[in-house]
Order: C-alpha cells, then sequence, then structure tokens
C-alpha cells in the first residue's frame, strides 16, 4: 500500500509542475484517487472524505475548462468578422463579447458619433462607409474592420470629432457603460481588445500620414486592402 501514497504525492509534485490548468486538475484528482486507496486500507474514514471532496471539486472545474475549450459553433456572418478583426480573441470570447452588442443597419446621413458628446456607444463597421469631420472638415474616411468611437470608449473623454454614414451598411454597437462593466473583471479580455482597437488605431494613424483615403477594408485574412 505504501506505493498508493507514493504515487499520489508524485502526482501532485507533478500537478504543480505543469502549466495547463486542466492537467493539473486531472492530476490531482487521480493523486486523490490513490490517497483514498491508501486510506481505505488504513480504514481512515476522515481522510477518505476529504479526497472524494478535492475529487469532486476538481471535477466540476474540469469539465467547465473542458467545456470552455470547445470549438464554439460561428454563423458565416460572425465567422467573417472574427476573421476579419478578433482572431486574437477565443471564439467563445468572442461570442460572448458578440453577445453584448447588437447588429445595427445603418443609412446615408445618419450621425453615429457627436462631437464633444458623451459617447453613448462603442461601434464596429461592418458594412457601408463612414465620415469622421472634425467640425465641418471631413477628416477621414472609414469602412469595415474600423472601429468608431474607441478612443473614446477606453479615455472616457468626450469625441473629438463627428462620424456620419456616408453609404449604407451595418454596425456592431456596443453601449459604452455596459461594455465597460462588462471588460472590469474580463482582464485578459479586456487586454485583448485593446490591442485589437490599437492595432486599428495605427492603421488609422498610418494611412492619414501617407495621405490616402482611409475607407480601409480588412480582408478576412486581417489585413487592410484600400
Amino acid at each position: 500500500m505504501d506505493q498508493l501514497i507514493h504515487l499520489g504525492n508524485i502526482l501532485i509534485f507533478a500537478s504543480f509542475s505543469v502549466a495547463d490548468i486542466l492537467w493539473l486538475r486531472l492530476l490531482q484528482i487521480v493523486a486523490s484517487a490513490a490517497f483514498i486507496g491508501y486510506f481505505a486500507a488504513l480504514d481512515l474514514a476522515a481522510p477518505i472524505a476529504w479526497n472524494v471532496a478535492f475529487i469532486a471539486l476538481n471535477l466540476i472545474h474540469s469539465l467547465r475548462l473542458i467545456r470552455a475549450r470547445r470549438p464554439a459553433p460561428l454563423t458565416a456572418a460572425q465567422e467573417r468578422l472574427y476573421l476579419r478583426v478578433f482572431q486574437s480573441l477565443t471564439r467563445r470570447e468572442f461570442l460572448a463579447l458578440l453577445g453584448r452588442g447588437e447588429w445595427r443597419d445603418v443609412e446615408v446621413g445618419e450621425r453615429l458619433v457627436a462631437q464633444e458628446e458623451p459617447l453613448a456607444e462603442l461601434m464596429l463597421v461592418t458594412g457601408g462607409r463612414v465620415a469622421v469631420l472634425v467640425g465641418e472638415d471631413e477628416v477621414a474616411r472609414l469602412g469595415p474592420g474600423n472601429f468608431v468611437g474607441e478612443m473614446s470608449f477606453f479615455t472616457k473623454s468626450r469625441p473629438s470629432a463627428s462620424v456620419f454614414v456616408t453609404a449604407p451598411g451595418k454596425v456592431v454597437a456596443w453601449p459604452a457603460d455596459a461594455l465597460r462593466r462588462y471588460l472590469e473583471p474580463q482582464k485578459e479580455m479586456r487586454a485583448k481588445l485593446e490591442r485589437i482597437i490599437g492595432a486599428d488605431v495605427i492603421d488609422k494613424l498610418r494611412a492619414a500620414h501617407d495621405g490616402l483615403d482611409l475607407t480601409l477594408e480588412r480582408s478576412t485574412d486581417g489585413k487592410l486592402r484600400r
């Protein structure tokens, strides 16, 4: 029976040596099973009960991890958007984020963002074109794959420009305050989203510096087409 106690401790040691949390929990389940065998031979009820509890807890968390890692099915439209913009998120993170926004049709002349007024929504253009105006001057044109209101969303400042629709299309719109509250405890997802939006801002600045028409469109491989 001594082999069981040694096996259990070896497995516990091994579980602390792996980086994958799922493997850590699976190894601890097997270790607890070995301990149960050892303590059963000694007729020690209390250690057996504790190890049954450890197995139950680790099993619950293991099943959650396995479920979270299963492929998340996407619709054709969601798949295109995911490949175009959100590949650094997992598909489940993408679906969770998308579920907090809404797809919306937009028409020519519709104002999406008002200069110097509180930002109501963070938006992502998925179809059509929009123009960015500072006062009466048009400073940029954006298209599918570009965010609208992203700087104000993260800085909580008022937008420095207005955004109007110039060609009918679609946007995904997230209520700004609700999305901030959702992201607050989601540190990893927030960091990923910041990198995604940061890349979009850099593309806009680079295109503006080069004097290009900012009618940008991200292809399904995430690259920009002009």
